[in-house]
């Protein structure tokens, strides 16, 4: 069962990669009338979803036969999809919270793990699936942090989804 749904995944991935395009797209494009700053922002924000996202699964996939790794990543993967939802869940709690805890919960889910392999398992963190991830996660708030806000990137944004 669980080899039919991750050859079923092969044709499920590429129909939610699409999906999410076209969802950031036309975000982006009515984001675009009121702040373009925002439609930057969500523009970056979808990329860099997209790629991690896409680099977590394929490296799940290639890694079938190592456990630790296969379900480290597909754990990756799922934050990047859980995050958007879990997100806009929080902020009809509390407004704000969402990207909050969208940010820090990857952090803390690694975070963990790493620290209870180590401490149970003695295992060494440079080697740990989780730290790979916990690195790649910091690179994409990072460059989402710092290209979102730049200037070439609101114009090529505006450039970009203004002609559609």
């Amino acid at each position: 069962m669980h080899r039919r749904i991750g050859k079923l995944s092969y044709f499920l991935v590429p129909v939610l990669i699409i999906t999410i395009v076209l969802l950031i797209t036309q975000q982006v494009q009515r984001q675009l009338a009121t702040s373009k700053q925002d439609a930057a922002f969500t523009a970056m924000l979808g990329l860099l979803d997209i790629l991690s996202f896409s680099i977590f699964y394929k490296i799940a996939m290639v890694n079938k036969k190592n456990i630790r790794w296969h379900v480290g990543f597909l754990l990756a993967a799922t934050l990047v999809i859980l995050n958007p939802g879990l997100s806009r869940l929080l902020n009809q709690l509390q407004p704000g919270l969402g990207l909050i805890v969208a940010v820090l919960l990857p952090f803390a889910i690694s975070i963990s793990i790493i620290i209870l392999e180590k401490i149970k398992y003695k295992r060494a963190i440079l080697h740990s699936p989780y730290f790979l991830f916990l690195c790649i996660w910091s690179l994409e708030i990072l460059l989402l942090m710092n290209i979102s806000t730049k200037v070439f990137w609101i114009n090529m944004i505006t450039d970009l989804f203004s002609s559609k």
